[in-house]
């Protein structure tokens, strides 16, 4: 079976490397294939990789 791609989207470094590494220790099948710094660099990483799941930070 092929793993679970995803899309990792902040433009907090901390907070996009934290959820990345809960991600990893969560569900280590999933494959984080690219991590985003921000809206514009999250839409071309999307098209490049076509992820299956965008995980992002919403900071209220």
């Amino acid at each position: 079976m092929t793993p679970a791609t995803a899309l990792v989207a902040d433009d907090e470094p901390l907070l996009r490397e934290r959820l990345a590494a809960h991600l990893a220790r969560l569900w280590p099948e999933l494959q984080v294939v690219a991590q985003a710094r921000n809206g514009r660099e999250a839409v071309e990483l999307f098209d490049e990789h076509a992820p299956q799941i965008v995980f992002g930070v919403v900071n209220k």
